[in-house]
């Protein structure tokens, strides 16, 4: 048989079977969007044809930035646009796209970047990891019922700054934020959110820290002893002693050494968080009693 009549057959039978299988896989992925999110109004070509065209006439965004701003704005998520920007660059832009349109429009979500990221990880059709590429980021805090809680009982690794790229800190950090806020917290870390990084986030009275490899060098004599709550152990609250001011060995977020001291509330949240960061809860205290 002439090899070119056997090629052309085998383009033939190939082409048969695209067409074949592409109905079955449009319906499969209808399928899929409808159990994700109920009855879903996407009215999505309008919102491709916007983005085609703003692509078209924007000399500085690529598509695959148009289409991360766009589901920013979609999400009432600004703060994360670099962050869709770069999962649109690395994974199924469309698919994302229809997921945070389809989110969007259920106004029973209230937090719409937390939960497009949820539900972006159950996605079959997504092997993306967005923050980093060694680590997936939990949009819940942990606590001591999950079955991933084994990461709150021993002490993490210290946090490799060449392993990570500036943006890719900053998105964490961001994320870190808004997930402690979101839950009405003073203090999270790294491990409360399934991550194994020796590092943490805490606010107090307007001011905002992200700590990394935090060490205590030095205490004060006196103790105070007050009840305090944890994010991973809901609805307890237990009287607690720490250190009045502690002087800490850390990094920042650029990877700078830096020595400060803190004292009063401030310190007892940071003194929590390092604690969480050594695997150790609050309810080790009452048992050490």
């Amino acid at each position: 048989m002439d090899p070119r009549c056997s090629l052309r057959m085998t383009k033939g039978a190939l082409k048969s079977m695209f067409f074949l299988l592409m109905p079955i896989y449009l319906a499969i992925e209808f399928v899929i969007m409808r159990t994700m999110e109920g009855e879903i109004k996407p009215q999505f070509s309008a919102y491709l044809d916007k983005i085609r065209e703003r692509a078209k006439k924007s000399r500085v965004h690529s598509r695959h930035q148009m289409i991360g701003l766009m589901i920013a704005d979609i999400l009432g998520d600004p703060s994360h646009k670099s962050l869709y920007i770069k999962m649109a660059r690395d994974e199924n832009s469309e698919k994302m796209l229809y997921i945070a349109k389809t989110i969007a429009e259920n106004v029973r979500i209230k937090n719409k970047g937390a939960y497009f990221m949820k539900m972006w990880h159950l996605s079959d059709s997504s092997s993306t990891k967005p923050y980093l590429k060694t680590n997936k980021i939990s949009m819940e805090v942990v606590t001591i019922k999950n079955t991933n809680s084994k990461i709150l009982k021993h002490r993490v690794t210290d946090f490799d700054f060449s392993k990570y790229s500036r943006e890719q800190i900053k998105d964490i950090i961001d994320t870190m934020r808004k997930i402690m806020k979101a839950h009405d917290g003073v203090g999270l870390s790294a491990n409360q959110i399934g991550l194994n990084w020796r590092m943490f986030v805490a606010e107090y009275n307007n001011k905002f820290y992200a700590v990394f490899n935090p060490k205590i060098i030095k205490y004060s004599q006196k103790i105070c002893v007050l009840e305090e709550g944890c994010l991973s152990i809901p609805d307890a609250m237990l009287a607690v002693p720490r250190f009045e001011s502690i002087t800490l060995e850390s990094q920042d977020k650029n990877g700078k050494a830096k020595q400060f001291k803190v004292r009063g509330i401030l310190a007892r949240i940071f003194q929590h968080e390092i604690d969480h960061l050594n695997g150790k809860l609050i309810t080790d205290y009452s048992t050490e009693r």
